[in-house]
């Protein structure tokens, strides 16, 4: 591996703003299109600065890989949906309804543990449901 040429990546503000304006234009052109920003992984190795300037320029809906994720989004004051593309324990269960987070669901048990918990709580239980045919 060479390691003499340190790799960095910037995001020039104006520019994300404008492909997101493109992205949007494009999306309500459709009429029933809506936008996702997938910022698992700390938004691609970008941070949350990122994340915060697409919320800012109207963004408000986010995809991530875990609970932890969504939780430091929540932390740093990210108020759209928040989609947990990736599966979850039932140990994750609290942090879903405390980060109100909105899981993907793809099996009748992942949906049973989860209402479970949410009506024990008594936590209205948002979710997106997976379906493979």
């Amino acid at each position: 591996m060479n390691t003499d040429f340190p790799l960095w990546m910037e995001i020039q503000a104006e520019h994300l703003r404008t492909n997101y304006e493109l992205l949007k234009r494009s999306a309500q052109q459709d009429g029933q299109a809506q936008i996702m920003g997938v910022v698992k992984a700390d938004a691609y190795g970008h941070g949350t600065e990122c994340v915060t300037l697409l919320q800012q320029y109207g963004m408000d809906r986010f995809g991530v890989a875990s609970v932890q994720e969504g939780e430091i989004l929540r932390k740093e004051g990210i108020t759209g949906s928040i989609y947990l593309l990736g599966g979850f324990i039932a140990e994750e269960i609290p942090g879903i309804l405390t980060y109100g987070l909105i899981p993907v669901l793809s099996s009748p048990d992942e949906f049973e543990s989860l209402a479970q918990m949410a009506n024990q709580q008594q936590h209205d239980l948002d979710f997106h449901l997976k379906i493979v045919s």
